[in-house]
């Protein structure tokens, strides 16, 4: 029973790392559309915006990652895309708390992740 513990826990964690993954994308597609004028500049915007976060993700964080970083260098691109993405929420014209729970919750999931990650070496 206690081996199962940590087994959940790391997938909870890795389910709240994906999530605000996904929040930046999606603040950086919000940022597309808002801040460029709709239909043509904005959605282009957006959609490359879109296209860099998820090629991002895909090659350095996804679980199976096509590029094996270590972890300081998933910590950098982690911070990296929610700094993105926070910033994007403020272009946006998001309220200030938004953009600084994306960092708050990528920073805590990143050093509770980090430190597993580090634990299992």
């Amino acid at each position: 029973m206690t081996s199962a513990a940590p087994t959940r826990a790391r997938a909870v964690l890795e389910v709240v790392r994906a999530l605000t993954a996904l929040a930046a994308t999606f603040a950086l597609g919000a940022w597309g559309v808002v801040r460029f004028a709709l239909p043509f500049p904005g959605l282009l915007v957006a959609a490359g915006a879109v296209v860099g976060a998820v090629l991002v993700w895909a090659l350095f964080l996804s679980p199976r990652s096509v590029v094996r970083v270590d972890v300081f260098g998933r910590a950098l691109v982690e911070i990296g895309l929610s700094t993105a993405g926070a910033l994007a929420l403020l272009g946006t014209g998001a309220a200030w708390w938004a953009a600084l729970a994306l960092i708050a919750v990528t920073a805590i999931a990143g050093v509770f992740g980090g430190r597993a990650d580090l634990a299992d070496r």
